[in-house]
């Protein structure tokens, strides 16, 4: 009896070791497959990216420094704060597939346009503004005058930042315009008395 009472014990103990020694197995299996995931997608991603050709930073540089574009807006990116959520459900969330915080504008002909040392705007906005806001004044982001302490940098990634302000009436905006190689663009617009918007589209040069 005790012969077998000991055998049970180190079958036992046997098995609890196999089966400690079978789960660290499957977790460096997990582990190694997550890891290997990781750099194909991280690999794939650098694989995807195009360098840039010397004739396209040279256009995207003219473009820049010419200041003679106009940004083309295809979506609008509300900041999505609690008050805006809470006011645009009913308003902005409707068909044509977009989201409180991806709004289509395509085909709406909204359009940021530089024009040398002056900048002209037709832009919506959405988001929350405060209790000091001009009567009667409109919601959108109309610009018609001059560029303030304009700022043209380069990134690592060839992309060009342009960074601006202009003024409307009493609103002083600050304007962060990134050109992309692709024709591609995106555009931050800043204001104390607004919470920030964003907008994705593209840049053309102008007629």
């Amino acid at each position: 009896m005790v012969y077998l009472a000991q055998s049970l014990r180190y079958s036992s103990e046997s098995e609890e070791v196999m089966l400690k020694r079978n789960r660290k197995w499957l977790w460096l299996i997990v582990y190694g497959s997550w890891i290997t995931l990781v750099i194909l997608l991280l690999g794939g991603c650098k694989a995807t990216q195009e360098p840039i050709s010397p004739e396209q930073q040279a256009q995207l540089q003219s473009l820049a420094e010419g200041r003679n574009f106009t940004f083309e807006a295809e979506y609008a990116n509300p900041q999505t704060s609690k008050a805006y959520m809470s006011a645009a459900n009913a308003t902005v969330a409707r068909a044509g597939g977009n989201t409180l915080s991806r709004i289509s504008l395509q085909g709406e002909g909204y359009y940021l346009k530089i024009s040398g040392d002056s900048v002209a705007s037709y832009l919506p906005y959405y988001g929350v503004r405060d209790n000091f806001s001009e009567p009667g004044r409109p919601d959108g982001i109309d610009l018609d005058t001059e560029i303030e302490d304009l700022k043209i940098s380069q990134k690592k990634s060839g992309a060009y930042q342009l960074t601006f302000y202009a003024r409307r009436k009493t609103e002083r905006f600050q304007l962060n315009l990134e050109l992309l190689a692709n024709g591609k663009a995106n555009l931050a617009v800043y204001s104390g008395q607004r919470d920030a918007i964003r907008f994705e589209g593209r840049s053309v040069p102008n007629e």
